[in-house]
């Protein structure tokens, strides 16, 4: 399995449905990671979008099987996230209902903060769930101590 970037599209467009998202209606400035496996079939996308500040929104679809959640993969999808978009807080709403969900979610390490009235895809009541770089255990610690402040980044 690896993460890939390579045709935004296609990503998005197998994502799209999975998420309650009708098509072509994800936002224009989403940026969408796909798990793809060794016959190339997607079989999970993240996607992150909403950006505001050092904020932003992630959605998570995958094909139902565990099996391409790896921590090398989270590892991956964090680092990007936290690292590479010097992001500082990630968001997720996901259906109240939706069990397996919440249950993966918290076992990512987002908490809990919320009830979204109406706010899941589906129309009905959301979990809102927040994670914080610093919280983060995918991260290596070289990310955590730059986020944490204990590095400096190296000027480009």
């Amino acid at each position: 399995m690896r993460v890939s970037m390579q045709n935004r599209d296609r990503l998005i467009a197998w994502a799209e449905p999975i998420m309650g998202v009708d098509p072509g209606r994800m936002p224009p400035e989403t940026l969408a990671l796909g798990v793809i496996d060794d016959n190339e079939a997607i079989r999970a996308v993240i996607c992150f979008n909403a950006f505001y500040s050092t904020h932003a929104s992630a959605h998570i679809a995958s094909d139902g099987s565990r099996n391409w959640s790896t921590r090398h993969i989270w590892r991956v999808i964090f680092a990007f996230a936290f690292d590479h978009l010097a992001l500082t807080r990630i968001n997720l709403v996901i259906p109240q209902a939706n069990i397996s969900a919440v249950t993966f979610a918290l076992k990512l390490g987002f908490q809990i903060e919320g009830l979204a009235r109406y706010g899941a895809n589906d129309g009905t009541n959301g979990i809102l769930f927040g994670m914080l770089a610093q919280e983060c255990r995918w991260l290596s610690q070289r990310v955590k101590d730059r986020i944490n402040g204990k590095i400096e980044c190296a000027e480009a």
